[in-house]
């Protein structure tokens, strides 16, 4: 593990237990955009799955089978202890890191990353991260992705002032998110604006409406968090060596003996 790693997962082990009981980001999430993966069918990677607070609102057993992947063990007790019976049967935990899944190729239907990437140590780490994303998902399958816009004056203040080795906070623009995707090999389709960094305690009806309220004459682009939905298109090739590129047909071919899907 790469040293600016270390200090990350030391800062989300010792959050595990809090993190789970946290539900206020969870809440703006499920709002806009659970009903998205809800609709996926198939095998889904969700990528830094935290304590498993975002599958539980759109998983569907009938039809989804989920792998999550996060590099704190932590946290993946706690999604074991969330979702219960699901796990083993339609939720599978990996611990792994985002830069280097250990999936092959074309393996998945479609991938999500919310509300992670911001805490990665670099712009690099987060490019590598969503271009090995792209690498195990299958061609047209989708990625939806979240982030943190450097547009919005307040999420700009919070990414300059609080953005530390132990617990980073990287902001993007569309423009910048939508040039990454294009150069990883993607074809971005949609963004869409989020209201609402956190809701505090109270009724989530209100809570939110007071969120919004401070917004309502911001343009969707200045939103606190966006999101970017992109394709896989046919023949993809990423230009980013990522940390398996070097020897991609072997790695693939290695994956595939040592990774067992249910049938």
């Amino acid at each position: 593990m790469k040293k600016e790693y270390k200090p990350i997962l030391s800062t989300f082990e010792r959050m595990a237990d809090a993190y789970s009981r946290s539900s206020g980001m969870e809440e703006v999430n499920r709002r806009s955009l659970a009903p998205i993966p809800k609709e996926w069918e198939g095998r889904i990677l969700d990528v830094g799955a935290g304590a498993g607070a975002f599958i539980e609102k759109y998983v569907d057993p009938a039809k989804h089978e989920i792998y999550t992947v996060d590099f704190s063990m932590g946290m993946i007790r706690q999604t074991a202890a969330r979702l219960g019976e699901m796990v083993g049967s339609c939720v599978f935990p990996t611990r792994a890191l985002a830069q280097a899944l250990p999936f092959p190729r074309d393996a998945f239907d479609a991938a999500l990353c919310v509300n992670t990437l911001h805490n990665m140590p670099s712009r690099e780490d987060i490019r590598l991260a969503v271009s090995e994303m792209a690498r195990v998902i299958r061609p047209r399958g989708a990625l939806l992705l979240e982030f943190r816009n450097s547009e919005n004056p307040a999420r700009k203040r919070i990414s300059e002032m609080y953005d530390t080795p132990e617990l980073p906070q990287k902001s993007f623009t569309f423009e910048e998110v939508s040039k990454m995707l294009g150069q990883i090999g993607l074809e971005t389709v949609s963004r869409i604006p989020i209201w609402g960094d956190y809701v505090p305690s109270g009724p989530w009806e209100d809570a939110i409406e007071r969120l919004k309220t401070p917004f309502r004459k911001m343009p969707p682009e200045r939103a606190p968090r966006f999101a970017a939905i992109a394709i896989k298109p046919p023949g993809f090739r990423s230009s980013l060596m990522t940390a398996f590129a070097l020897d991609e047909t072997n790695h693939d071919q290695e994956l595939e003996e040592s990774t067992h899907f249910p049938e």
